[in-house]
């Protein structure tokens, strides 16, 4: 009887750690994926000053066809080391939207770009699978908790 009730709890004991390490690697997961963002969100930001800097000297933003061609008009003059990838390894992309306008974004973690009409914000529970796509001091699409910190002018 008593080997019978060991059993049990040792086997409920098993049983329950499983589950929080379960949950702890959930939990741990979403905090790795929320800091990829940030991360790359501060790569896009790095790279939109770049761009602007760019803009504001030469009375235009860069009119290039691929990031290799961006890369080399802002290395090393505006850029110490051009930032081409998000973390997840995937490429920026960069559009022209005016004589001095531009957007610069990333897939984010489902490698797919769905393109720059987008428009809005997210909430972080969304954010897995979100592009971000940002001009110069404005985010355009992404999570909505990245408007309340220093990154963004707010109108």
């Amino acid at each position: 009887m008593r080997k019978k009730a060991i059993f049990i709890f040792l086997s409920l004991f098993i049983l329950c750690s499983g589950f929080f390490c379960l949950m702890a690697c959930d939990v741990y997961s979403d905090a790795v994926e929320r800091g990829k963002y940030k991360r790359s969100t501060a790569d896009l930001i790095s790279l939109s000053n770049a761009i602007h800097i760019y803009a504001d000297e030469n009375q235009k933003v860069p009119e290039v066809q691929s990031l290799e061609e961006l890369e080399k008009i802002l290395v090393p003059f505006y850029m110490r080391k051009f930032l081409g990838k998000d973390q997840w390894g995937n490429r920026f992309f960069y559009k022209k939207t005016g004589e001095k306008s531009f957007l610069v974004g990333c897939a984010g973690g489902d490698e797919r770009f769905e393109g720059f009409d987008q428009e809005g914000t997210y909430s972080e529970h969304e954010i897995k699978g979100q592009d971000i796509i940002i001009t110069y001091k404005k985010l355009v699409y992404g999570p909505e908790e990245y408007l309340k910190r220093r990154w963004f002018k707010t109108e």
